[in-house]
């Protein structure tokens, strides 16, 4: 005796619980590129507000080592004056004015404000 016992053939499409692991794995590669992208702005952010300070650190230790000269190009920011008249508010505005008008704070994009 010989039975033939068929089955039912066996799908190869995509069932639903497919659809759904694709779409889920597709919803997190696209969430990780745009963590990513958002990372990489501040990143970005984060290396120009470097420099900026790179900056400041350059300027101040050149400064610092010359400001007692009395040819000192930067007179408001010159030292040995008087205490009660040579203030940083006047040296600040001269350096905000000319040497780093072109300095913003990347998070916001505005001039770079110092308190």
């Amino acid at each position: 005796m010989s039975s033939s016992s068929s089955s039912p053939p066996v799908g190869t499409a995509p069932t639903f619980a497919d659809w759904v692991f694709i779409a889920v794995l597709v919803g997190a590669i696209a969430l990780v590129a745009y963590l990513g992208a958002i990372t990489f702005e501040q990143a970005q952010q984060t290396e120009k507000s470097k420099r900026n300070a790179e900056g400041l650190v350059t300027w101040l230790s050149t400064a610092s080592a010359q400001r007692f000269n009395p040819d000192y190009p930067v007179k408001a920011c010159a030292g040995g004056g008087d205490a009660k008249t040579s203030t940083w508010g006047a040296c600040l505005e001269h350096l905000m004015a000319n040497d780093f008008k072109s300095m913003q704070n990347p998070f916001n994009g505005k001039a770079t404000r110092f308190h």
